[in-house]
């Protein structure tokens, strides 16, 4: 899994330029593997995917929408997977490849 693959990487770099980056898509995947979680257990108890983030809010399984570290916003697909609008890019960066 990704995660893990991250953190070996994160605990084996003696760059902290390549550390902070690391640890930032780090951090974001775990947020997309914690909000998943909340998905699966809304569809066992509803027998569907929610439609979107807010939903998950609603039903108590979320206190609030994570952050997206990269400035983007989660969104479930229809398939329950969860995505980022960033792509794990920094906004401003995204902005000039645009």
């Amino acid at each position: 899994m990704g995660i893990v693959f991250l953190a070996n990487l994160i605990k084996s770099t003696n760059n902290p330029k390549t550390a902070a980056y690391l640890k930032k898509r780090l951090l974001t995947l775990q947020k997309i593997n914690y909000i998943e979680d909340k998905v699966k257990k809304f569809k066992k108890t509803r027998g569907r995917f929610p439609e979107n983030i807010k939903e998950l809010v609603a039903a108590g399984l979320l206190r609030d929408i994570p952050k997206d570290p990269y400035g983007g916003r989660s969104i479930i697909l229809t398939n329950g997977r969860v995505y980022t609008t960033s792509n794990m890019i920094e906004q401003k960066q995204a902005q000039r490849v645009k």
